[in-house]
């Protein structure tokens, strides 16, 4: 059985945003790009930076500390230093509320 986590509003994540979230034990980066929602745990494969401090350039987030970059969708590093990739989580929306699938 599948569980969902009510993560946030969509009204609270604005276009172009990376917004930290802390619920049930997970700290996530929820980012708004392009009408999509992405949820992304919220620490660098690296160095353990917040994400969430981080920039969102198209459809990647950018680590604050040493300009990793990782793609929204898979947390695939797409440059260095990271070489691991972060744990991603799929969103669900229904009726204005983001939800992740765990």
């Amino acid at each position: 059985m599948e569980k969902r986590i009510k993560v946030a509003l969509v009204s609270d994540i604005p276009e172009g945003e990376v917004v930290p979230v802390e619920v049930e034990g997970f700290k996530l980066a929820i980012v708004h790009v392009d009408g999509q929602f992405y949820a992304l745990e919220d620490e660098c494969s690296h160095m353990e930076c917040s994400l969430s401090e981080g920039l969102v350039d198209d459809r990647e987030i950018v680590c604050p500390c040493h300009g990793a970059r990782f793609d929204l969708a898979t947390g695939e590093p797409v440059t260095l230093p990271a070489e691991d990739p972060v744990k991603c989580y799929e969103t669900i929306i229904e009726e204005g509320v983001i939800y992740i699938r765990l």
